[in-house]
């Protein structure tokens, strides 16, 4: 088939697309996120998947000759370990209180929290059991709250979330008012690496 004929079919389904509204092309604008409707959660924003406005499902498809431009993907709850988890953000502005934006080529993980030296951190309280998204970074922030590893005097590295206090150089709990448990700061040595910090919470809703 001849360049030319490949372009005028291609128009035409395009043309089609638009006319039926079954692609990006036929998008009528909007909003450009998708958000969970309750407007008191926190959503996490996954922008590098595109979200098309529909599909056939017969064998004469339309072509989409562009990618989608209109729509995110917004999700507020995670499951993990076959367990809904709620998200909540801890990075909130005065802007965009409960978004949580993931980006593509950035690494992130989970870690599942253990101990309650952080049940008092604001805003959101990290608890025994709740897990914590992180992404990698090697020099965080002051006031960041961190992944971070000890070597142990076995040689085997212990991990911990704690907040970076830059001033001091140290790790710092932030444990409940009401915990009567003992917490020290850790001074910041080279036996410690940053590993990351942390964006978001997932707490358990069961």
């Amino acid at each position: 088939m001849r360049c030319d004929q490949v372009k005028k079919e291609l128009e035409e389904q395009r043309t089609l697309a638009l006319k039926l509204g079954t692609g990006p092309l036929g998008s009528t604008g909007g909003k450009r996120e998708e958000k969970p409707t309750d407007k008191n959660r926190d959503y996490l924003m996954l922008p590098w998947i595109p979200v098309y406005q529909s599909v056939r499902g017969g064998t004469k498809g339309v072509v989409w000759a562009d990618p989608p431009a209109e729509k995110m993907v917004a999700v507020s709850e995670v499951e993990i370990e076959n367990v809904p988890h709620v998200l909540h953000t801890i990075k909130k502005t005065a802007r965009i209180d409960h978004q949580i934006m993931l980006r593509s080529g950035m690494k992130y993980g989970w870690a599942k929290v253990e101990g309650h030296s952080m049940g008092g951190a604001h805003p959101v309280p990290i608890c025994n059991g709740d897990y914590v998204l992180f992404y990698e970074n090697h020099q965080p922030q002051d006031n960041d709250i961190v992944i971070a590893s000890h070597l142990t005097s076995s040689g085997d590295f212990a991990y911990m979330v704690k907040r970076y206090n830059l001033s001091e150089n140290q790790l710092v709990s932030e444990p409940n008012s009401t915990d009567t448990g003992y917490y020290f700061s850790i001074n910041i040595s080279q036996d410690h690496q940053f590993l990351g910090v942390v964006i978001a919470i997932a707490k358990n809703q069961i």
